[in-house]
């Protein structure tokens, strides 16, 4: 999004040229101009996702139309023609429908070639591929916003939650948006999918809702095609678990300021120094 203090807001004629390792790369919305062959020869690429509706902006007079070939060409000797690369049919492009990006990849399909494209306007990319928004209630999730997963490490959760989850077979993940790198959470539902787990199997996982005090929640998730689905309106912290939690299983951890455990420990330490008191009164005078 930015280099130092300054916003990207041009990706330069071919600044990804050849990038043969990369293989997913997002365009944030200050981008409002993509100049020729900016992803040239990146044959392994697999995501592109744009978030401005606008990106092909009019150029001044003479500059051609060097941003409607963000791929660049191939030369056919057959033909002596530019042709866009095949490779660009393994792509999956995300953008807006009916943003310039959607017309670019609209129209290489006069050329025979059928680039994947999601719209944002239905969706919602993550920075991984195994975390998704398939559906959204209308207003749920504002344009430009991003959503991120990361994997929880068990030493990070509550203490009881580790309790909980013992032995089972389980990967939790932190779900969060951000709209201009600050956080935010939906306006209403949407429907998260969750890739499962290599290994996991689907027949026997649920997926949970893991609180602040570590109490779970079933998300009631259905499986498909190596998805899991569940509907929330809130981002935080998801178990998927091969098997069923039961919040009644674990020793629940005493909480910092409950008070009722706080004038219990007081009740039994005061009896216990007044065991000690009465035993050496008693060990004094039968000496």
């Amino acid at each position: 999004d930015t280099i130092g203090e300054y916003d990207v807001v041009e990706i330069a004629e071919r600044a990804f040229s050849d990038a043969k390792n990369l293989k997913s790369i997002v365009v944030p919305e200050s981008v409002n101009l993509i100049w020729y062959a900016a992803f040239e020869k990146c044959e392994n690429l697999e995501k592109l996702v744009f978030y401005n509706k606008k990106h092909l902006e009019e150029l001044p007079e003479g500059a051609g139309d060097e941003p409607t070939a963000i791929f660049g060409y191939d030369y056919d000797e057959a033909t002596e023609m530019q042709e866009t690369p095949a490779w660009v049919e393994d792509i999956t492009v995300y953008c807006y429908k009916g943003s310039d990006m959607d017309d670019y990849i609209t129209s290489l399909s006069i050329e025979e070639i059928k680039v994947n494209v999601k719209y944002l306007d239905n969706t919602l990319v993550c920075d991984t591929e195994d975390v998704s928004i398939a559906e959204k209630s209308e207003g749920a999730i504002e344009d430009g916003t991003k959503m991120f997963a990361l994997d929880v490490a068990g030493d990070k959760l509550p203490v009881n939650a580790k309790e909980l989850l013992g032995k089972m077979k389980y990967k939790v993940l932190d779900i969060y948006l951000q709209k201009n790198g600050v956080s935010v959470q939906p306006k209403g539902e949407v429907a998260v999918s969750i890739r499962l787990p290599e290994g996991f199997d689907g027949t026997k996982c649920n997926v949970y809702h893991i609180a602040e005090d570590g109490t779970f929640t079933d998300m009631k998730a259905t499986c498909a095609d190596e998805y899991l689905t569940f509907v929330t309106d809130h981002f935080s912290n998801y178990a998927v678990v091969e098997g069923t939690v039961d919040n009644q299983t674990a020793p629940k951890a005493p909480q910092t300021g409950d008070m009722a455990n706080v004038g219990a420990w007081g009740i039994w330490m005061v009896v216990a120094c007044g065991a000690v008191v009465i035993l050496l009164h008693k060990k004094r005078y039968t000496k």
